[in-house]
Protein backbone atom coordinates (compact mmCIF):
# COMPACT_ATOMS: atom_id res chain seq x y z
CA UNK A 1 0.00 0.00 0.00
CA UNK A 2 1.30 3.65 -0.48
CA UNK A 3 1.69 6.31 1.79
CA UNK A 4 -0.86 8.91 -0.21
CA UNK A 5 -3.61 10.14 1.85
CA UNK A 6 -7.03 8.31 1.26
CA UNK A 7 -9.26 8.95 4.38
CA UNK A 8 -9.80 12.32 6.35
CA UNK A 9 -11.57 11.72 9.46
CA UNK A 10 -13.38 15.24 11.07
CA UNK A 11 -14.53 14.57 14.65
CA UNK A 12 -16.11 16.58 16.96
CA UNK A 13 -19.28 17.27 19.49
CA UNK A 14 -22.47 18.63 17.94
CA UNK A 15 -22.06 22.15 16.97
CA UNK A 16 -18.38 22.36 16.40
CA UNK A 17 -18.51 23.17 12.92
CA UNK A 18 -17.90 19.73 10.90
CA UNK A 19 -20.41 19.83 8.86
CA UNK A 20 -19.80 23.29 7.83
CA UNK A 21 -15.95 22.71 7.29
CA UNK A 22 -17.13 19.17 5.43
CA UNK A 23 -19.10 21.44 3.10
CA UNK A 24 -16.39 24.15 2.42
CA UNK A 25 -13.89 21.58 1.83
CA UNK A 26 -15.88 19.76 -0.97
CA UNK A 27 -16.18 23.12 -2.58
CA UNK A 28 -12.39 23.48 -3.43
CA UNK A 29 -12.51 20.01 -4.96
CA UNK A 30 -9.56 18.68 -3.22
CA UNK A 31 -11.69 16.16 -1.12
CA UNK A 32 -14.52 14.24 -1.83
CA UNK A 33 -17.42 12.94 0.61
CA UNK A 34 -17.69 9.69 2.17
CA UNK A 35 -21.22 8.71 2.59
CA UNK A 36 -22.05 6.88 5.58
CA UNK A 37 -25.51 4.43 6.25
CA UNK A 38 -27.58 6.05 8.90
CA UNK A 39 -31.18 4.53 9.79
CA UNK A 40 -33.18 7.81 10.15
CA UNK A 41 -35.63 9.20 8.40
CA UNK A 42 -34.17 11.51 5.05
CA UNK A 43 -35.03 15.17 6.41
CA UNK A 44 -36.06 16.93 3.70
CA UNK A 45 -33.53 18.48 1.16
CA UNK A 46 -31.64 15.43 1.89
CA UNK A 47 -30.37 12.86 -1.06
CA UNK A 48 -30.41 8.57 -0.35
CA UNK A 49 -26.59 8.12 -1.49
CA UNK A 50 -24.96 11.62 -1.12
CA UNK A 51 -25.83 12.90 2.05
CA UNK A 52 -26.94 9.39 3.46
CA UNK A 53 -27.22 5.91 2.71
CA UNK A 54 -30.68 5.83 3.92
CA UNK A 55 -31.95 2.13 5.72
CA UNK A 56 -34.57 1.06 7.22
CA UNK A 57 -33.64 -0.76 10.32
CA UNK A 58 -34.47 -3.84 9.02
CA UNK A 59 -32.38 -3.76 6.29
CA UNK A 60 -29.29 -2.38 8.41
CA UNK A 61 -29.77 -5.73 10.12
CA UNK A 62 -29.31 -7.95 6.93
CA UNK A 63 -26.34 -5.66 5.58
CA UNK A 64 -24.61 -6.67 9.12
CA UNK A 65 -25.62 -10.39 9.41
CA UNK A 66 -24.66 -10.64 5.67
CA UNK A 67 -21.22 -8.95 6.74
CA UNK A 68 -21.95 -5.71 4.02
CA UNK A 69 -20.97 -2.95 6.95
CA UNK A 70 -16.94 -2.56 7.12
CA UNK A 71 -18.19 0.14 10.36
CA UNK A 72 -20.88 0.28 12.26
CA UNK A 73 -22.25 2.51 15.55
CA UNK A 74 -25.00 1.89 17.85
CA UNK A 75 -24.69 4.54 21.26
CA UNK A 76 -26.32 3.54 23.95
CA UNK A 77 -30.12 5.08 24.60
CA UNK A 78 -30.15 6.03 20.32
CA UNK A 79 -32.43 3.93 18.51
CA UNK A 80 -30.51 4.88 15.46
CA UNK A 81 -27.69 3.39 13.98
CA UNK A 82 -24.48 4.41 11.70
CA UNK A 83 -22.41 2.39 9.59
CA UNK A 84 -20.30 2.41 6.06
CA UNK A 85 -20.80 -0.05 3.53
CA UNK A 86 -17.87 -2.16 1.98
CA UNK A 87 -18.79 -0.34 -0.99
CA UNK A 88 -18.11 3.32 -0.06
CA UNK A 89 -14.88 1.92 1.31
CA UNK A 90 -13.76 0.29 -1.67
CA UNK A 91 -14.74 3.74 -3.65
CA UNK A 92 -12.57 5.48 -1.20
CA UNK A 93 -9.27 2.88 -1.68
CA UNK A 94 -9.80 3.94 -5.88
CA UNK A 95 -10.82 7.82 -5.53
CA UNK A 96 -7.68 10.28 -7.26
CA UNK A 97 -8.43 12.26 -4.16
CA UNK A 98 -8.92 11.86 -0.32
CA UNK A 99 -12.85 11.03 0.60
CA UNK A 100 -13.62 12.93 3.86
CA UNK A 101 -16.07 11.31 6.69
CA UNK A 102 -17.69 12.78 9.46
CA UNK A 103 -16.38 9.88 12.49
CA UNK A 104 -16.11 9.74 16.04
CA UNK A 105 -12.80 8.59 17.58
CA UNK A 106 -14.32 4.95 16.93
CA UNK A 107 -14.74 5.02 13.31
CA UNK A 108 -11.42 6.69 12.84
CA UNK A 109 -9.71 3.90 14.37
CA UNK A 110 -11.31 2.12 12.20
CA UNK A 111 -10.51 3.76 9.09
CA UNK A 112 -6.81 3.58 10.33
CA UNK A 113 -7.52 -0.47 10.12
CA UNK A 114 -9.05 0.21 6.43
CA UNK A 115 -6.67 2.37 5.09
CA UNK A 116 -3.21 1.00 6.19
CA UNK A 117 -3.46 2.78 9.72
CA UNK A 118 -1.46 6.65 10.07
CA UNK A 119 -0.03 6.25 6.46
CA UNK A 120 -3.83 6.47 4.97
CA UNK A 121 -5.75 8.75 7.65
CA UNK A 122 -5.62 11.77 9.08
CA UNK A 123 -8.00 12.63 12.09
CA UNK A 124 -8.62 15.99 12.65
CA UNK A 125 -10.61 17.03 15.42
CA UNK A 126 -12.98 20.19 15.50
CA UNK A 127 -13.71 21.90 19.12
CA UNK A 128 -15.19 24.76 21.21
CA UNK A 129 -16.06 25.62 24.52
CA UNK A 130 -19.44 24.47 25.41
CA UNK A 131 -21.61 27.82 25.54
CA UNK A 132 -19.97 28.34 21.99
CA UNK A 133 -21.59 24.36 21.36
CA UNK A 134 -24.26 25.73 23.20
CA UNK A 135 -24.98 28.89 21.06
CA UNK A 136 -24.78 27.35 17.88
CA UNK A 137 -27.11 24.31 18.44
CA UNK A 138 -30.02 26.90 19.85
CA UNK A 139 -29.35 29.09 16.78
CA UNK A 140 -30.25 25.86 14.50
CA UNK A 141 -33.14 25.73 16.47
CA UNK A 142 -32.32 22.49 18.71
CA UNK A 143 -34.26 22.31 22.11
CA UNK A 144 -32.49 22.22 25.34
CA UNK A 145 -32.91 18.58 26.56
CA UNK A 146 -31.11 17.90 23.19
CA UNK A 147 -28.34 20.34 23.85
CA UNK A 148 -28.21 19.35 27.74
CA UNK A 149 -27.97 15.92 26.46
CA UNK A 150 -25.23 16.40 24.00
CA UNK A 151 -23.46 18.62 25.72
CA UNK A 152 -23.46 15.85 28.91
CA UNK A 153 -20.73 13.95 26.75
CA UNK A 154 -18.57 16.87 26.48
CA UNK A 155 -15.40 16.14 28.51
CA UNK A 156 -15.89 12.53 27.68
CA UNK A 157 -15.71 13.47 23.77
CA UNK A 158 -13.06 15.73 24.01
CA UNK A 159 -10.61 13.58 25.97
CA UNK A 160 -11.46 11.10 23.19
CA UNK A 161 -10.66 13.93 20.38
CA UNK A 162 -7.32 14.46 22.35
CA UNK A 163 -5.86 11.03 23.10
CA UNK A 164 -6.95 9.28 19.37
CA UNK A 165 -7.03 12.26 16.60
CA UNK A 166 -4.03 13.78 14.64
CA UNK A 167 -4.92 17.34 15.37
CA UNK A 168 -7.40 19.86 17.31
CA UNK A 169 -8.86 22.87 15.67
CA UNK A 170 -10.45 25.25 17.49
CA UNK A 171 -13.13 26.56 16.05
CA UNK A 172 -14.42 29.31 18.32
CA UNK A 173 -12.36 32.36 17.28
CA UNK A 174 -12.40 31.22 13.16
CA UNK A 175 -14.48 31.90 10.50
CA UNK A 176 -15.64 28.68 9.11
CA UNK A 177 -13.49 29.59 5.99
CA UNK A 178 -9.88 29.41 8.01
CA UNK A 179 -10.91 26.13 9.51
CA UNK A 180 -11.34 24.65 6.37
CA UNK A 181 -7.83 26.57 5.14
CA UNK A 182 -6.31 25.45 8.23
CA UNK A 183 -7.71 21.88 7.81
CA UNK A 184 -6.31 21.77 3.72
CA UNK A 185 -2.97 22.90 5.80
CA UNK A 186 -2.79 20.06 7.88
CA UNK A 187 -3.42 17.55 5.08
CA UNK A 188 -0.69 19.09 3.04
CA UNK A 189 1.77 19.35 6.07
CA UNK A 190 1.08 15.65 7.09
CA UNK A 191 1.83 14.15 3.83
CA UNK A 192 4.21 15.21 1.70
CA UNK A 193 2.35 17.62 -1.12
CA UNK A 194 3.85 15.54 -3.61
CA UNK A 195 1.67 12.72 -2.47
CA UNK A 196 -1.15 13.94 -1.85
CA UNK A 197 -3.78 13.26 -4.50
CA UNK A 198 -5.22 15.97 -5.78
CA UNK A 199 -2.15 18.43 -5.19
CA UNK A 200 -1.26 19.03 -8.41
CA UNK A 201 2.18 19.87 -7.43
CA UNK A 202 4.99 17.92 -8.61
CA UNK A 203 2.86 14.55 -7.96
CA UNK A 204 4.22 11.16 -7.89
CA UNK A 205 3.37 8.92 -11.28
CA UNK A 206 0.30 6.76 -9.46
CA UNK A 207 -0.57 3.19 -10.06
CA UNK A 208 -4.05 3.11 -12.62
CA UNK A 209 -6.43 3.41 -9.49
CA UNK A 210 -8.44 0.65 -12.31
CA UNK A 211 -5.80 -1.46 -12.01
CA UNK A 212 -5.29 -1.03 -8.20
CA UNK A 213 -9.31 -1.87 -8.01
CA UNK A 214 -8.76 -5.13 -9.69
CA UNK A 215 -5.38 -6.21 -7.81
CA UNK A 216 -7.21 -5.68 -4.87
CA UNK A 217 -10.66 -7.64 -6.11
CA UNK A 218 -8.42 -10.12 -6.77
CA UNK A 219 -6.72 -10.30 -3.43
CA UNK A 220 -9.86 -10.15 -1.25
CA UNK A 221 -11.10 -12.99 -3.64
CA UNK A 222 -8.03 -15.38 -2.84
CA UNK A 223 -8.30 -14.10 0.95
CA UNK A 224 -11.45 -16.08 1.32
CA UNK A 225 -14.40 -13.85 -0.99
CA UNK A 226 -16.02 -12.19 2.62
CA UNK A 227 -15.30 -8.70 1.26
CA UNK A 228 -16.57 -9.26 -2.26
CA UNK A 229 -19.56 -11.23 -0.77
CA UNK A 230 -20.30 -8.16 1.24
CA UNK A 231 -20.28 -5.69 -1.71
CA UNK A 232 -22.40 -8.14 -3.65
CA UNK A 233 -24.79 -8.37 -1.09
CA UNK A 234 -24.74 -4.17 -0.94
CA UNK A 235 -25.52 -3.82 -4.24
CA UNK A 236 -28.99 -5.70 -3.92
CA UNK A 237 -27.60 -9.27 -5.44
CA UNK A 238 -29.01 -12.16 -3.98
CA UNK A 239 -26.28 -14.67 -3.48
CA UNK A 240 -25.75 -18.36 -1.75
CA UNK A 241 -22.49 -17.28 -0.03
CA UNK A 242 -21.52 -20.48 1.14
CA UNK A 243 -21.36 -21.80 -2.57
CA UNK A 244 -19.79 -18.77 -3.55
CA UNK A 245 -16.71 -19.40 -1.04
CA UNK A 246 -16.58 -22.20 -2.92
CA UNK A 247 -16.28 -20.85 -6.33
CA UNK A 248 -13.97 -18.15 -7.28
CA UNK A 249 -14.57 -18.24 -11.20
CA UNK A 250 -18.17 -17.57 -10.15
CA UNK A 251 -17.14 -14.56 -7.50
CA UNK A 252 -14.98 -13.43 -10.66
CA UNK A 253 -17.94 -13.03 -12.82
CA UNK A 254 -20.36 -11.32 -10.92
CA UNK A 255 -17.65 -8.71 -10.17
CA UNK A 256 -17.34 -8.65 -13.73
CA UNK A 257 -20.80 -7.72 -14.06
CA UNK A 258 -21.58 -5.01 -10.72
CA UNK A 259 -18.18 -3.83 -11.58
CA UNK A 260 -17.04 -3.23 -15.25
CA UNK A 261 -13.99 -1.41 -14.51
CA UNK A 262 -12.96 -5.39 -12.87
CA UNK A 263 -14.36 -6.75 -16.08
CA UNK A 264 -11.81 -3.83 -18.32
CA UNK A 265 -8.59 -4.68 -15.88
CA UNK A 266 -8.91 -8.55 -15.32
CA UNK A 267 -6.65 -8.79 -18.71
CA UNK A 268 -4.66 -6.00 -18.07
CA UNK A 269 -3.96 -7.84 -14.76
CA UNK A 270 -3.22 -10.88 -15.86
CA UNK A 271 -0.51 -9.81 -18.04
CA UNK A 272 0.96 -7.36 -15.60
CA UNK A 273 1.43 -9.94 -12.94
CA UNK A 274 2.82 -12.91 -16.41
CA UNK A 275 5.33 -10.38 -16.27
CA UNK A 276 6.41 -9.80 -12.65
Amino acid sequence: MSDVLRALVLGGLSGSGKDTALKLLLDTGRVRKGTTITTRPARPGEIDGYHYDFLTPQDFRFYRDAGALAEETIYIGNPIAYGISWKRIYEAQIADIPTAWILDSIGLQRMRELFNRDKETLGIFLWAKPETLAFRMRSRGEDEATITRRLSRYQQELELGLKHFDHVVDTAHQTPQRVAGRILKLMAKENNIRRLPGAGDGPLEPEDPRLKFARRMDQSIDDGCDQIIAIVCHLGRIVDIVALRDNRHEVRGILAEVFPIYDDMTSVLCTCDCEE
